[in-house]
């Protein structure tokens, strides 16, 4: 039975990223639906620059392979995947404890490496599935 990822995800560490002569917050939100094994949701991350997009996978077991997309106009948006078209998966997230690991898939040493650990806020989100991440997202 696949694990239940649904709900809000953060991550925040305070001065977390420095570019002299400043430091920034870092922070990661993900809100998610699970619907089976199918999980689909919202991300936006912050610091130095900010980005934000859709995510999308499947759950096996604990762990979820996640495809995302970035929104016209976030950081990076000019050479990645724009919603919603996503890119392959290159983001993984794996349940520990009552934590969700995210990892970043590293083709250098073609090794996943752990990216950051994000805390449940709350199991359930009142938003609703975004039109800009495309159609087949949950049903209501």
């Amino acid at each position: 039975m696949a694990a239940d990822l649904s709900g809000h995800w953060r991550y925040f560490q305070r001065d977390a990223i420095e570019i002299s002569p400043h430091t920034y917050d870092h922070s990661a939100d993900f809100i998610l639906w699970q619907r089976g094994n199918r999980v689909y949701g919202t991300w936006s991350e912050s610091g130095h620059r900010g980005s934000h997009g859709c995510v999308k996978g499947a759950v096996k077991s604990r762990s979820m392979q996640a495809q995302m997309c970035l929104q016209d106009g976030s950081f990076g948006s000019e050479n990645g995947a724009v919603c919603p078209a996503y890119a392959p998966p290159r983001d993984r997230f794996d349940l520990s404890g009552k934590s969700l690991v995210w990892y970043r898939y590293n083709d250098q040493t073609r090794k996943w490496e752990k990216y950051v650990t994000l805390t449940r806020r709350s199991s359930t989100s009142n938003a609703t599935w975004p039109k800009k991440c495309g159609a087949d997202g949950p049903a209501g």
